[in-house]
């Protein structure tokens, strides 16, 4: 059983901490302690932080601080053997803005196996397969929300036009009138262009493409 204290760097909880530290050295040294005992804790310390980090790291789904993927060789049963090659896959409108993200697993049976062209021309032709089931999935979500926004603006459109008729009679010169109607064609104009707005990113989502592709971890199996 161990604890692990992080502290920040550059705050009033690190001064407090060197200054203790200072001291339980000060405390050693008189009583004749081993001096090396600050420097072991402080390595076993930074260990558990990184072992920390990375654990936090696959737990959320995130990248560990590092450029090459976390890779691990399993040692298990005689016909236990390949490797499981893990691919975060996103796919993308035709803004290039990621509209779907998810993480799949390739398993290879081969002796020794790496990550080469056999493995990346898999990795690809799920990716468009997944590519194409989120297209598919999406159509009817897709149909629907179009359906909406004309709705909505065509409501838009109708309500502004009694209003205005209401706010402005013939004969009548009352520039409060005119104000009111001027303040709700703009409110009515803002709530257009929003709806314009999300009705170019329903048509954005409607063509979906393979976008990055990253490995994110690789599990080894040994007899």
């Amino acid at each position: 059983m161990h604890a692990v204290q992080l502290v920040a760097r550059h705050t009033p909880e690190e001064s407090i901490a060197l200054r203790l530290d200072e001291r339980r050295a000060r405390v050693e040294a008189a009583l004749g302690g081993p001096a090396d005992a600050g420097a072991a804790l402080r390595a076993d310390a930074e260990a558990e932080a990184a072992r920390l980090v990375s654990a936090r790291s696959l737990a959320t789904g995130t990248q560990p601080p590092t450029d090459r993927p976390l890779l691990t060789m399993v040692t298990g049963r005689r016909d236990d053997r390949g490797s499981i090659w893990a691919f975060r896959l996103s796919c993308a409108d035709v803004a290039g803005q990621v509209v779907f993200e998810t993480i799949t697993g390739l398993r290879d049976e081969r002796i020794d196996s790496a990550v080469d062209g056999r493995i990346e021309q898999i990795a690809a032709r799920h990716h468009e397969a997944v590519v194409a089931a989120t297209s598919a999935s999406l159509t009817a979500w897709l149909d629907l929300a179009v359906r909406r926004e004309d709705a909505i603006a065509t409501r838009l459109r109708d309500t502004h036009a009694r209003l205005s008729a209401t706010l402005l009679q013939p004969g009548l010169f009352d520039r409060r009138a005119e104000r009111a109607a001027a303040a709700q064609a703009s409110r009515v104009e803002e709530a257009l262009q929003k709806s314009r707005a999300r009705q170019t990113l329903l048509a954005r989502a409607r063509q979906l493409h393979a976008a990055d592709r990253e490995l994110l971890f690789g599990v080894t199996f040994r007899p």
